[in-house]
């Protein structure tokens, strides 16, 4: 009877010895159960400004990320398109059109998942540059003239110049045909006999 209880206490006390043996597996930082939430929050542009020009620069900043984390991973959106993922704080879109824009940038975790909790969201609007008068005659100096028909005088087309009697090209051509005629008959010959 004493025998399965001193069984049964060696191997409890060997599985205790190797689990407290066993090496430990330091957490992946969780941006999801965080105690503190990751944010991203957007710096530029500033929600409801106006950009002029065709360009957009993006600012972005991160808060409460664990210590020893790696570089953040942000997805960048710009109205409907596709999103754009990075790891800069900052980003250009280039081509914006002109209007209202939706942007949207949300924080990726290390296996590239979105961060569950608030996205960082900016509603703006672009306009083409105002041109001052300074420039509006500097682009109309650099405009073509307008184009005007101009009557060019073109020498008159003279007839094809003749070579004189027996120089042209049959004389040439019948000498060099007769020549392979002769040729082809001699060859013939010698063979034959």
């Amino acid at each position: 009877m004493k025998a399965p209880a001193i069984i049964a206490t060696i191997v409890l006390g060997a599985t205790s010895f190797l689990w407290a043996q066993a090496p430990k597996k330091s957490p992946q930082p969780d941006l999801q159960h965080e105690k503190k939430a990751a944010r991203v929050q957007i710096l530029s542009p500033a929600p409801g400004t106006t950009i002029t020009g065709s360009s957009l620069m993006v600012q972005l900043e991160t808060s409460s990320l664990p210590p020893r984390h790696e570089p953040a991973t942000f997805q960048i959106q710009l109205d409907s398109a596709s999103p754009v993922l990075t790891s800069n704080t900052h980003y250009t879109f280039d081509q914006l059109a002109p209007g209202r824009h939706t942007l949207t940038v949300s924080l990726l975790t290390p296996k590239g998942s979105v961060v569950k909790g608030p996205h960082a969201v900016a509603e703006f609007s672009s306009a083409l540059p105002e041109l001052s008068p300074a420039a509006d005659v500097a682009v109309k100096s650099m405009m073509p003239p307008t184009l005007q028909k101009v009557a060019m005088f073109l020498p008159k087309p003279t007839a094809p110049l003749e070579p004189p009697d027996g120089s042209g090209e049959m004389p040439l051509l019948s000498v060099i045909g007769l020549g392979v005629l002769v040729g082809g008959m001699v060859s013939a010959m010698k063979t034959r006999g």
